[in-house]
């Protein structure tokens, strides 16, 4: 077995009266991983013990093969498979013989771009790359002249009264350090359009990513020419071709693969007949079988608040059952210049992360494909994403709350539900 199962626990359902005998035959059975695709995997079903062996296998064998063929930046570990997206990316303009479940989701991939017209597109990885330099940098410590994002200071005591919204960004002036180490920061003095504020460890801030890292990013990406990617897929005598051309072409799967096999693995659940479970890829793609508890079926869901600064949701999504609900945001992996949150959704239009939303969150039946529609519609401008909802949101019974940039409009939060789907905000 090429996989590692952590914190297993088997919990026996006992229900009074004639179904005794079934409730035994039962079980709830968690399983975890930090294994796959640099995400914590759990998936949470009931069935009988006669099952529950195989069905854990599957499970396991499903996320390591997209986790083998979707990675991007190493070769495989085992000859299990043909190729995998690394190897891809090195023989560009080859014809390179794959295995079905990436061609699978290479096909999938690219009906959605088709589908948001150029939105989602799995070959502008370059960009990706560059923006994922910016954000994996090392930006500790503090420096006169430092430009830091404050979102919030306390001007005295920590009360409602003295909190004074900033939402602007300022230049260290002065660093006050503790006079027996010099490596703890006790407060920071910035100047903001002229005026100087206090800022210490009560209030919320965060240091900006410097003018040069940013600039070199910006010039990286402003070179890459994506006008001539081309992905090229066949299918000959029961064997799969994929083939590429772009001088800057480069496939990364980061958008889709994860949604994708949870979407595959919710399907095999289904088909053993598992009808209580869900499975959690990471928080932001989630599919929700039917809810054991004997009180209600469905899911209720929390939405992450973006711009909270200790965590919580800003709303919950109700009534979601053998749906997924899939979430991009920018509050996760993200740098601040200027003002501004520079994320890992990187528009393929523009070759830079859009600040036009926090987070759009969707509710449908198919994991894999909101898993690629979140991140299109996260770089959609906000005329060209109303269009597209009008055009398609019936058609694919999609549920849509939107977080916009701006906490300052009235309108911060944006729903078009379908269904039963209710949201009720925090």
């Amino acid at each position: 077995m090429r996989n590692k199962i952590i914190g297993a626990t088997i919990v026996v359902i006992l229900i009074l009266g004639a179904g005794l005998f079934v409730a035994l035959q039962r079980l709830s059975y968690t399983y975890g991983t930090y294994e796959f695709m640099d995400t914590y995997i759990q998936v949470n079903y009931s069935t009988t013990r006669l099952k529950q062996r195989r069905i854990e296998e599957e499970i396991a064998n499903i996320f390591y093969t997209y986790d083998q063929v979707s990675n991007n930046y190493k070769a495989l570990d085992s000859s299990d498979y043909l190729e995998n997206v690394y190897s891809i990316n090195q023989k560009v303009g080859q014809k390179v013989e794959i295995d079905k479940p990436l061609y699978d989701v290479l096909v999938k991939a690219e009906s959605i771009k088709t589908l948001t017209d150029g939105y989602f597109d799995v070959s502008v990885g370059k960009a990706v790359d560059a923006w994922k330099e910016v954000i994996e940098g090392n930006y500790e410590g503090f420096s006169i002249g430092d430009s830091i994002y404050v979102y919030y200071y306390y001007n005295g005591d920590i009360t409602d009264e003295n909190k004074v919204d900033v939402h602007d960004d300022g230049l260290i002036e002065y660093i006050e350090r503790d006079p027996n180490d010099s490596n703890i920061v006790l407060s920071l003095t910035l100047n903001i359009n002229g005026e100087s504020i206090v800022i210490d460890h009560d209030d919320r801030y965060e240091k900006e990513v410097p003018d040069a890292v940013f600039n070199h990013a910006m010039a990286t990406v402003d070179a890459l020419d994506f006008s001539d990617n081309q992905m090229i897929l066949s299918e000959e005598a029961g064997s799969y071709y994929v083939e590429t051309h772009g001088d800057d072409f480069k496939i990364d799967l980061g958008a889709i693969a994860k949604g994708y096999a949870t979407q595959v693995v919710a399907d095999y659940l289904k088909s053993e007949g598992v009808t209580y479970f869900y499975i959690n890829s990471g928080t932001s793609s989630l599919y929700l079988g039917k809810n054991s508890n004997p009180d209600r079926d469905y899911y209720t869901i929390g939405l992450t608040c973006p711009v909270c600064s200790v965590g919580g949701s800003y709303g919950t999504l109700s009534n979601v059952m053998n749906q997924s609900v899939t979430t991009s945001g920018n509050y996760e992996q993200y740098v601040m210049h200027d003002g501004l949150r520079y994320h890992h959704i990187v528009s393929p239009k523009t070759k830079v992360p859009m600040q036009y939303y926090h987070s759009v969150s969707l509710v449908s039946d198919d994991a894999g494909l909101l898993d690629a529609l979140t991140t299109a519609m996260f770089s959609m401008p906000e005329d060209v994403f109303d269009l597209w909802v009008t055009e398609h949101q019936e058609e694919l019974n999609l549920s849509i709350v939107r977080y916009n940039y701006n906490v300052d409009t009235t309108d911060i939060i944006y729903l078009n539900l379908l269904g039963d789907i209710t949201f009720e905000e925090e």
